[in-house]
């Protein structure tokens, strides 16, 4: 997909502009030169200003990665000006863009909604493009002081190519404050004026390229990163929250939709979900950012009449249905707390809505997919600010979450059948609270490995709130275990969902890794397995029992026979979501070993075979 591939978010006039995102870092291309200046002028109108000279290093790079620029913008707010545009040929020949490389074409994030058909993209084809080549490109995106009446924004401190040059420079009128933090460098801005303007310049050289590698930490944390405002954010968000979408109320069709929707259901949870529901699948969601509308969403009647919203337009639109369904509900948006200051109004932040049911804790739903579990327990470290008339923030914490299992099982070789029951306990991230309101018989689908949903012959909730989910589950399962030969059976431990496994680290845990690794939840995993054999068969599985504790994590192990039984207690304790490079082996080296099959596949014989 192309849409705002290219766009590095810039949130001054209401449009992000990133690079393409490159497939590998092996410097298909380099940045010789990057500048990206913001200005707020004195009639309250701002201006982004970039400049891009790109050494081509390798046929991937004109041909897959940086052939092309794409710049979205809003033509009735925002005026876009090709200042250069051309190509130093390997030979050093200068060969201009033609005219016929510039084309503007809808962007497909608003396609297929009226309402956003103004929007353009302007598609800068790159010509005359080879190895060695350099890319030469010069625009300026202007925007007036209807569209944001403030400049605000961020810059990452690196791109997915190495930069030998980057400028970020900042032009406010002279005397009218900037507030601003470089977050991860201790560089300081050089301050000077030109003419009637305050500049403010850093300069950062021979940036290295962004790393693709996997369960980086979210919003990139660790890279340093500059955000700006020339306002505070209290009064940005007034600001937005006094447009008329925030405040225009439901019409008489909507409302008769719900009170269809919501007849005879007096549980306020599932009153919730099923409003949940009717936003998030039947209207359909438009990826366009905040930026490129100016913050400016439409009225919950545009939304409901178009069938289709931006997040933050469906935000409004399912807390104004809660809210006349008698649940308190009001859009948040949520920031990284590490990069939250008051004192900076810079909206770099995700959506979601705040609800507070009856008879139930707070809580964080999604408006634009049906959510299986509360947000409060999947956003920690987040600060949330209610997008209402009373600007007020809080922090999410960080909250451990769990996951337990006892299994009991008794093996009939006879018959190769598995018979038994065990008990589950999810708590917090790991609890799919919302997906078991909506049908409890789904607890059946939280077990992997050795026992799957077809294996469970009964299932029972014997206690299902927000934080925490219990059930027993009875096993009856044919074909339970491998045979190899007709003297080896194999059994691979049933383990829950919603857990280590379901993030598939193994596959990520390379040898050397550059850059800190975030985990999606701080978790404690907790198994312990009984298995009934018969007289005349052993434990092929050498005795094991592991204890290995570090300031990442808690690892232990045990597998062994007492008579019949096969005895087997897995825990697993992650403790600390963002593992830095110094701790990163030893978390390596106990996910390693929490997967290794020797420790999750039992494997008996049949003994004098």
């Amino acid at each position: 997909m192309k849409l705002f591939r290219l766009i590095a978010t810039i949130i001054i006039a209401g449009i992000l502009i990133v690079p393409a995102k490159a497939q590998n870092q092996n410097e298909d291309a380099i940045y010789t030169k990057l500048v990206k200046e913001y200005t707020l002028k004195p009639d309250g109108s701002t201006e982004f200003h970039l400049e891009k000279q790109l050494k081509l290093l390798s046929q991937m790079s004109f041909n897959r990665l940086y052939g092309e620029t794409f710049i979205v913008y809003n033509p009735q707010y925002q005026k876009l000006s090709i200042n250069k545009a051309f190509t130093v040929t390997a030979d050093g020949k200068t060969v201009k863009t033609p005219n016929n490389a510039f084309n503007e074409v809808l962007p497909s994030a608003a396609a297929n909604n009226a309402d956003f058909n103004q929007m353009r993209e302007m598609v800068v084809t790159h010509t005359a493009t080879e190895t060695g080549a350099v890319i030469h490109l010069d625009y300026s995106l202007t925007s007036n002081k209807d569209f944001i009446p403030f400049l605000m924004g961020k810059e990452l401190v690196g791109e997915n190519s190495p930069v030998e040059e980057l400028i970020i420079k900042i032009k406010m009128p002279a005397g009218k404050p900037l507030n601003y933090q470089l977050y991860n460098s201790t560089q300081q801005p050089k301050k000077q004026k030109e003419g009637k303007m305050d500049v403010y310049q850093w300069v950062f050289r021979n940036v290295a390229p962004l790393s693709n590698e996997n369960f980086q930490e979210w919003n990139m944390n660790s890279i340093p990163r500059l955000i700006f405002s020339s306002t505070d954010m209290k009064t940005a968000i007034q600001w937005m929250t006094s447009k008329p979408g925030f405040n225009a109320g439901l019409t008489p069709a909507i409302k008769a939709k719900v009170d269809e929707l919501l007849k005879g259901e007096n549980n306020d949870v599932n009153k919730m979900l099923k409003v949940q529901s009717l936003v998030a699948t039947e209207i359909s969601s438009i990826p366009l950012p905040m930026a490129s509308y100016g913050y400016n969403p439409r009225t919950p009647e545009r939304v409901w009449n178009s069938n289709g919203g931006t997040k933050l337009e469906k935000a409004i639109l399912l807390s104004a249905i809660l809210n006349y369904a008698g649940i308190e509900a009001t859009p948040m948006m949520g920031f990284t707390t590490a990069y939250f200051d008051q004192k900076i109004g810079s909206f770099i932040a995700d959506i979601s809505v705040q609800v507070k049911p009856e008879k139930s804790e707070m809580l964080l739903i999604s408006p634009d997919q049906k959510d299986i579990t509360n947000h409060v327990y999947i956003d920690g470290g987040c600060t949330f600010i209610r997008l209402d008339h009373n600007y007020s923030n809080f922090i999410n914490p960080f909250i451990k979450n769990e996951l337990s299992l006892d299994g009991e099982f008794n093996w009939a070789p006879s018959d190769n059948t598995l018979k038994g029951n065990c008990t589950i306990e999810m708590k917090n991230a790991c609890n799919p609270f919302f997906d078991l309101v909506r049908d409890s018989s789904h607890i059946k689908n939280y077990l992997n490995g050795g026992i799957s949903a077809k294996d469970i012959s009964k299932a029972s909730l014997t206690r299902l709130q927000v934080d925490v989910t219990k059930g027993k589950l009875d096993i009856s399962k044919e074909n339970a275990l491998n045979q190899q030969s007709n003297n080896y059976w194999l059994f691979d431990l049933p383990v829950l969902r919603n857990g280590i496994d379901d993030w598939h680290l193994t596959a990520t845990l390379i040898q050397d890794r550059k850059i800190p690794i975030e985990i999606p939840e701080i978790i404690e995993e907790n198994y312990q397995y009984s298995i009934q054999i018969p007289e005349g068969y052993v434990l092929v599985n050498k005795p094991v029992n592991i204890e290995t504790e570090n300031k990442v994590a808690r690892l232990k192990i045990n597998i062994h026979q007492e008579g019949h039984s096969i005895i087997i207690k897995r825990s697993a304790s992650l403790l600390k979501k963002i593992i830095s490079g110094d701790d990163y082996a030893q978390f390596r080296d106990i996910i390693i070993q929490w997967n290794n099959k020797n420790y999750r596949t039992v494997v008996l014989k049949k003994e004098g075979l």
